[in-house]
């Protein structure tokens, strides 16, 4: 099917009738629902940027995303340029890490911290695993040493992102845990967490941690 369907893009050119070139975004999702099958994911990935059309290209990337996370390709996500798609990759994994269960793997939000590292956003890094840190103070069901550990190294691992930012945004929204439903309502098992405009600065994120041992 990808050879099929390979073939087929290459006869369409800007001479082409209207009613060819309208098959070029199916084409394209073709190529790439049969890469992701063969574990393609530079093929999948070359199918994503180059489809046209930008509901069939938002869920090829949202799938891609999911397909390499589920298979432990950190590296190849982190890799990709996602030229053009950048934010699109960005809510993505922030939206499978707010609605995700803490408690199983992988984790988004660990997904999302290696993400904004490769590309030296280490503001966002730092917020994402503030944020993982908090959902663990409110979520965990135990608040035994290897929990309380797994918090501090998170904190620590926030404080040390937002040491390499300018010093005059070296601060994150405070993560605030609300009930209020705001956007597409998540499935009952899941919890909404929402960020408000509150900010936190290193010396706030310190005190988190040092109350979390003390």
């Amino acid at each position: 099917m990808i050879e099929i369907a390979f073939a087929a893009l290459s006869l369409i050119d800007k001479q082409s009738s209207q009613n060819v070139v309208q098959f070029i975004p199916h084409l394209w999702s073709v190529v790439f629902t049969h890469s992701i099958e063969i574990g393609n994911y530079d093929q999948a990935y070359q199918a994503v940027i180059s489809n046209p059309d930008e509901t069939r290209r938002s869920d090829c990337l949202r799938r891609l995303i999911v397909v390499l996370v589920e298979n432990s390709q950190l590296k190849l996500l982190c890799e990709f340029p996602f030229i053009g798609l950048i934010e699109d990759c960005k809510k993505i994994l922030y939206e499978k890490a707010m609605y995700s269960d803490i408690t199983k793997k992988p984790s988004y939000y660990h997904v999302l911290y290696a993400f904004h590292t490769s590309r030296h956003n280490y503001r966002q890094a730092a917020m994402s695993m503030y944020e993982y840190a908090q959902r663990m103070t409110y979520e965990s069901h135990t608040k035994n040493h290897v929990i309380l550990e797994e918090q501090g190294a998170y904190y620590a691992t926030a404080i040390s992102s937002l040491k390499l930012v300018d010093p005059k945004y070296q601060w994150i929204p405070k993560f605030i845990k609300t009930k209020e439903p705001i956007g597409p309502p998540p499935s009952p098992k899941r919890k909404r967490i929402e960020d408000r405009e509150e900010s936190l600065g290193l010396m706030g994120i310190n005190t988190a941690l040092f109350y979390l041992f003390y």
